[in-house]
């Protein structure tokens, strides 16, 4: 699904995403600066009406219809993620079912609630947007767009997410050697001990219990200091300390548990089903192997190959050309069937193995 008109002019603009990012301390533009992006109106509920005045205080809106830019990324053949981004830039997360009901994930306000993704889904949604829709290559907007909903927890994520979030930023042109540090500053929350958990119900998120002591023990300062005077950015106190702020826990009856894991099969499925059987010959697995071990160069050979193997697959072909080695990369980890980050990790890897954010 293309992007509508009002956001895919937002995209290219560096206001935008400094301000959507928060790469600068202040922003670029005044709140509700942003009415281009709406492609979406409602009228204003009740309930709405009441939350905007407890919020902020002020009057109800002049105008009787809440606007809005609302961006569905189809995943796989069934459900898609929702994100929904108001002129003030505030934003929210959605789960939209095959019967079009929605569940939230999460949302980012003066309240936050943003810790929602794991990097796999992440990265997932983004193959899914490629493969559907040439005009949204990956990585790119929609990986930059949903990373804020992803925290960085260990370092299989870090490798993996520089190189996506370094790829997707050259996408919109962002300069990596100005805005990738803050970016994963940002995302990074593995001194916040945040740890992502399995079982039978599916994947959720919870921060080891001895969080706060060892970052005030690692700060070497007093909780008064840290508590009143710490800097804050989006609800981090000096010294990187960071509470959890998640809807994905098990004791949460709403969170649609369910529905995340049936995403997820539907998204490896529509991945996976890209690539046909014929098309790896042992040229191609050969090549592919050889760039999963670092031979970045060798993916436009990689490419070549893949098309005498009988691959028409405009969107494949097109990735492993590219100059940037990352959209070829997610390509290699489907054509090997290897496990999710194995190749990104390469292109990370420096990233990867730095300490984490506010580390003394």
């Amino acid at each position: 699904m293309p992007l509508p008109p009002g956001i895919a002019s937002a995209v290219v603009d560096p206001d935008f995403w400094h301000d959507y990012l928060g790469l600068d301390s202040r922003r670029r533009r005044k709140k509700d600066e942003y009415p281009e992006i709406a492609n979406h109106a409602e009228p204003w509920s009740a309930e709405a009406l009441a939350e905007w005045q407890l919020l902020t205080a002020t009057p109800p809106p002049d105008d009787p219809v809440h606007r809005m830019c609302r961006l569905d990324f189809p995943v796989g053949p069934r459900y898609s993620v929702r994100l929904t981004i108001h002129p003030d830039l505030d934003h929210e997360l959605d789960l939209v079912r095959p019967d079009g009901t929605t569940a939230q994930l999460g949302w980012m306000d003066c309240h936050n609630h943003k810790d929602a993704l794991r990097c796999e889904e992440l990265d997932l949604i983004g193959r899914c947007q490629a493969l559907a829709d040439p005009a949204l290559p990956h990585p790119g907007v929609p990986a930059l767009l949903l990373h804020k909903y992803t925290p960085l927890t260990g370092p299989g994520d870090v490798g993996p997410a520089a190189a996506v979030l370094r790829s997707a930023a050259a996408a919109v042109g962002l300069d990596w050697g100005v805005v990738g540090e803050r970016l994963m500053f940002l995302a990074d929350h593995r001194p916040d001990r945040f740890v992502w958990r399995s079982g039978d119900q599916g994947w959720w998120l919870e921060q080891d219990g001895n969080w706060l002591e060892d970052r005030l023990r690692r700060a070497n300062s007093g909780y008064a200091r840290l508590a009143s005077a710490g800097e804050r950015d989006g609800n981090r106190l000096e010294g990187g300390l960071r509470p959890l702020h998640t809807l994905r826990q098990p004791g949460n009856a709403d969170y649609p548990f369910a529905d995340m894991k049936e995403l997820v099969a539907d998204a490896w499925r529509a991945c996976r089903s890209a690539v046909r059987p014929g098309w790896r010959t042992a040229a191609v697995t050969g090549l592919a192997r050889a760039a999963a071990d670092g031979a970045f160069d060798r993916l436009p050979v990689l490419a070549d190959a893949l098309e005498e193997a009988g691959c028409d697959h405009g969107l494949i072909l097109a990735h492993l050309r590219h100059p940037d080695p990352a959209r070829g990369a997610w390509v290699v980890e489907l054509l090997l069937d290897s496990e999710w980050g194995s190749v990104l990790a390469e292109l990370g890897r420096e990233e990867s193995g730095r300490p984490g954010r506010g580390r003394g």
